[in-house]
């Protein structure tokens, strides 16, 4: 026998017991007590009818204390075990698998792009985080919610909030405008040059030239009203005015009619003051 097929008996001899390769389970148990990301699965080829102990995972990113990226399976679902070094006492579930046939997969969302751009995270309830990565000319990070809600940031930075109704935020670094729009016509618009709050017809605008405000009406409702430093605005006394124009329609003593006050009187009595 030459020294070749010696080593190749003694390789095949060492084998022999030896559990290589991955070997298809299904998830019994995943709420691991110690929080570890181990699961309890049933593995026919291995345990038979039997439910294993709790077996560890492998993880796309951890190993140390103060890092980790853990995805765990469903109870249900389908996995892979591997066994280290071949060794019946080192299990390892390394992922999970779609059986041909057996297990109905829900596509992803369209995607216009090449596939291996898209990078999609689904969870069971509904919770889908989407990494678009087109190329050069598309990259896209979205996050939508069952119930309506999404949040999204495109190539070029626009960021947009939206819930299940109408309502939503937008920050435009293209044109440096911030808005917020309401469920109904309500909307908020910071620009560069001016900050405007409207609803309907209704309109604030604030800018450095000052405000403005539109309406069919305007009310200003108040104890007081206080304008700026150094304005006046003088307000009428109807009553006062009244009294005067009376007397100047109806003098007392046509005759000899005494002499009246102006009319303007009535103007001095009541007067809105600056600070």
């Amino acid at each position: 026998m030459t020294e070749q097929s010696t080593t190749a008996n003694d390789m095949a001899r060492v084998l022999q017991d030896k559990l290589i390769g991955k070997f298809r389970a299904s998830v019994v148990d995943n709420n691991d007590p110690d929080n570890l990301g181990r699961l309890r699965l049933k593995v026919p080829t291995v345990y038979k009818q039997e439910t294993s102990d709790w077996i560890q995972g492998a993880f796309p990113l951890g190993g140390n204390a103060k890092e980790a990226l853990m995805m765990i399976p469903a109870n249900g679902s389908h996995v892979l075990v591997e066994f280290i070094e071949g060794a019946l006492n080192s299990p390892i579930w390394t992922a999970t698998y779609f059986p041909q046939r057996t297990t109905p997969v829900k596509p992803h969302e369209t995607f216009d792009g090449d596939q291996g751009g898209l990078h999609l995270l689904r969870t069971r309830k509904g919770i889908v985080v989407r990494l678009e990565d087109d190329g050069e000319d598309k990259q896209v990070i979205a996050v939508t919610h069952p119930g309506g809600g999404e949040l999204r940031i495109d190539t070029d930075g626009l960021i947009t909030i939206k819930d299940q109704g109408k309502a939503q935020v937008t920050l435009d670094p293209d044109t440096k405008v911030v808005s917020i729009k309401g469920h109904a016509d309500g909307e908020l618009k910071i620009e560069k040059t001016a900050t405007t709050l409207s609803h309907g017809s209704t309109k604030i605008e604030l800018s450095a030239a000052g405000v403005t405000v539109t309406g069919t009406k305007v009310a200003l409702d108040g104890d007081s009203v206080t304008l700026g430093k150094g304005a006046a605005s003088p307000v009428l006394d109807a009553q006062a005015f009244a009294g005067l124009f009376d007397a100047h329609v109806n003098p007392p003593n046509a005759i000899s009619p005494t002499p009246l006050g102006p009319l303007l009187a009535a103007m001095s009595l009541k007067k809105v003051k600056g600070a």
